[in-house]
């Protein structure tokens, strides 16, 4: 371990830090983010380049009507497909999806597949417990089927 995330690690247990120890920490944090990024963004490039060859090969093989391809000492190579659907976006859609669902699968079925997009449920909530907290009732806030919510800390850095 290096000397700065062994004093990183120790300031994160003691609570007499000062202003300067927070300094080093955050210096130290700083550099782990550029670290970080510096090697997302090769990840990045070389998966870029991997799923352009991947995509020249699919396109290669079926080209030559071929739907597996084997090399010896590296293995075969197999062009699949997979159907993939988007969820319904408009209002309209939605109610077509509900209904064909609770055609097809009843009631409990078609709970089962309309589910709320997590990102959107917790917009929701928080909308709604802010209105809550406006009127005075924050504190008895609840929306039914929706467990309690848990905090999350986050940090935010920027240059």
């Amino acid at each position: 371990m290096d000397e700065q995330q062994e004093l990183f690690d120790r300031l994160t247990t003691d609570t007499s830090i000062t202003t300067e120890d927070l300094d080093v920490m955050v210096s130290v944090m700083a550099k782990s983010k550029k670290e970080y990024e510096q090697r997302k963004a090769k990840s990045d490039e070389a998966h870029a380049i991997y799923q352009e060859k991947r995509a020249k090969l699919v396109s290669t093989l079926q080209a030559c009507n071929k739907k597996k391809y084997s090399v010896d000492g590296i293995g075969t190579v197999s062009v699949t497909e997979k159907l993939k659907v988007r969820t319904p976006k408009g209002l309209e859609a939605k109610k077509e999806l509900a209904a064909w669902l609770k055609q097809q699968l009843g009631d409990d079925g078609m709970h089962t597949y309309l589910s709320v997009n997590y990102n959107s449920l917790n917009s929701l909530y928080n909308q709604e417990f802010e209105h809550a907290k406006d009127r005075g009732q924050g504190g008895d806030f609840y929306i039914p089927g929706i467990e309690k919510p848990e905090a999350e800390f986050g940090l935010s850095f920027r240059k």
